[in-house]
């Protein structure tokens, strides 16, 4: 299965849309490029489900791919599959935002009287690129990862400043932001990668759930000038409240 149009993951699209800006988008993306997919088997004598997808689509909010391969149709069934995702849209939560998700999973699920154990694999990787419509705005990211045993993943997270040739974050284990800011002149333009690669294996006859992955979660927020002025007030005091415990 093939997606990028907004009404394949709901949960993605409420996500994006319920705080969509009513006053028109601040911030502009012009590149969102994916290039991966996945390839997964059940032992259970039947070929391999492989799907993929490659290009620059920078007016869709939403591109991935999806691929599964079921023991048979029903509740209780085996089944491994793998996805990948990229999602970039604008919020208002009140203040102006731009998010962005990026996702990768490979996963097995054992289970009913049929567990014939199965492989995956699946790599992705996303470029978004954006405008800074401000000088200043504040940075949120939440960046997971997660491995059972007899799987792997790998992952690496990157922003840069393309025009001031600068790198803001390259990291490549789970990292949280909070209530930081992200400087550049009105006009740079932002990247932002993604390089997420797990896989693999179930032994026949084990049940329960295992799979392997990596979640980015960024969000951009344009604060009011107030806002600004009350941030910047409170990191000011904690500073001479610092400076005079030290003394």
């Amino acid at each position: 299965m093939r997606f990028h149009v907004l009404m394949t993951v709901p949960a993605i699209v409420a996500l994006l849309s319920g705080g969509a800006s009513a006053e028109g988008e601040l911030f502009e993306v012009i590149r969102h490029e994916v290039d991966g997919g996945g390839t997964v088997q059940l032992f259970d004598g039947g070929p391999p489900v492989s799907e993929f997808i490659s290009g620059n689509f920078p007016d869709e909010g939403i591109l991935g791919f999806g691929v599964s391969d079921l023991t048979g149709i029903g509740a209780e069934n085996s089944s491994i599959g793998a996805s990948g995702l990229s999602t970039v849209g604008e919020l208002s939560n009140p203040d102006p935002a731009l998010r962005i998700i990026t996702d990768l999973s490979v996963s097995y699920l054992g289970s009913g009287p049929d567990r014939p154990g199965g492989t995956g694999q699946a790599e992705w990787t996303s470029i978004i690129e954006f405008i800074m419509p401000v000088e200043q705005a504040e940075w949120g990211l939440n960046f997971t990862q997660g491995v059972d045993p007899g799987f792997t993943q790998n992952s690496m997270v990157t922003v840069e400043n393309v025009t001031a040739n600068q790198t803001l974050l390259s990291v490549t284990e789970p990292f949280g932001i909070i209530d930081e800011f992200l400087v550049a002149e009105i006009g740079d333009v932002i990247r932002v990668t993604s390089v997420f690669s797990a896989s693999g294996t179930a032994a026949p006859n084990v049940s329960g759930l295992f799979n392997s992955g990596a979640t980015l979660g960024m969000e951009l927020v344009i604060p009011e000038p107030a806002t600004i002025g009350l941030v910047a007030l409170g990191a000011s005091l904690c500073l001479l409240t610092r400076k005079r415990r030290g003394r």
